[in-house]
């Protein structure tokens, strides 16, 4: 089974690494910086999807679920993620949407927070 490191979330919290072979391979409930073992679950010609076996060494923004169901129900994608990895992780996907789907350009380099009550 493939050992890998995540370097990002896609939108949706699903975690991106590459294997050795340079496929991008998306795995659910993974954290940036995370070393994983995973199982590949689904071979297509330009991407991967893998199922998280272990976690090998936890990334820095990796926190235990407080949702006894997380990862069951699909209700709370970024459970195992601090505040701060979720917010980084979300404001980095907004950016990327603006940019490349938006047409955006200089963008502020810092999207201002506004956490829900």
């Amino acid at each position: 089974m493939p050992i890998v490191k995540i370097t990002s979330l896609a939108f949706g919290g699903d975690g991106v690494a590459r294997t050795d072979d340079g496929c991008v391979v998306f795995v659910p409930f993974t954290a940036p910086g995370d070393e994983v073992e995973i199982a590949i679950t689904e071979q297509r010609k330009s991407f991967a999807r893998g199922q998280l076996v272990r976690v090998i060494t936890p990334g820095p923004g990796r926190t235990t679920p407080v949702c006894r169901h997380f990862g069951r129900c699909g209700g709370c994608a970024y459970q195992h993620l601090t505040y701060e990895a979720e917010f980084a992780a979300k404001q980095s996907q907004l950016r990327e949407s603006l940019e490349r789907l938006g047409g955006f350009r200089d963008l502020p380099s810092q999207i201002p927070e506004t956490p829900a009550p």
